[in-house]
């Protein structure tokens, strides 16, 4: 019954390595994600979508995997339920959890600064906008709001930042600063400045 079940997701899983390009480990993770949903949901409705995303500690790892079957099953011509967007921060105790690792601020600081991309900007961009190519030493990204400007970027900060953000390596769509790690939300910017704002009056304080 295990393998069976397994088997039932293997299409979704074999799609995100062979067109969105995830590792094994993280096709893995999203399948077995929706795997759970369908299981613990009495139905696939967008009440009964919210009310299990409302019951877990960490929800955006489930609707980060959630939101890439949406996009598996709309490209079979099948339509599926989604959650609503009130629910992808979970409770509000969720929504307190929101936090960047003291180094992880460091070095968003360092990439803000160095290329002077306005932390608004940052805060709106994808991986789908870092360009990884290296020219003179640097990696670029893309200016979402003016199409054809670049800036480039520190690499070693942004490895960094996806490393703790996508410790499986990010999708295009994914956002550059997640709400959580694996989050498909981003992190956003009043949170951002604040979280980064506290960083470093804790760090004058030293």
């Amino acid at each position: 019954m295990g393998s069976r079940k397994k088997a039932d997701f293997a299409p979704f899983s074999d799609w995100l390595e062979s067109d969105l390009y995830f590792s094994p480990a993280s096709a893995y993770t999203y399948a077995s994600n929706v795997r759970k949903m369908y299981r613990l949901c009495e139905a696939i409705t967008p009440d009964a979508l919210d009310a299990f995303l409302e019951g877990q500690r960490y929800p955006a790892p489930y609707r980060a995997a959630w939101k890439k079957f949406g996009e598996w099953a709309k490209s079979k011509g099948i339509e599926v339920a989604s959650p609503s967007p009130a629910s992808s921060l979970g409770s509000g105790r969720q929504r307190l959890d929101c936090s960047i690792p003291g180094s992880i601020c460091d070095d968003i600081l360092e990439i803000a600064k160095s290329s002077h991309i306005p932390m608004s900007k940052i805060a709106g961009i994808t991986w789908g906008n870092v360009v990884k190519h290296v020219r003179n030493g640097a990696w670029e990204v893309s200016d979402p709001s003016e199409p054809g400007s670049y800036y480039r970027v520190p690499i070693r900060p942004m490895e960094r930042v996806e490393a703790w953000g996508f410790p499986e390596g990010p999708s295009p769509s994914d956002s550059f600063i997640p709400v959580i790690p694996g989050g498909a939300e981003p992190m956003p910017y009043r949170i951002l400045t604040r979280i980064l704002a506290t960083h470093k009056r804790s760090q004058t304080q030293h």
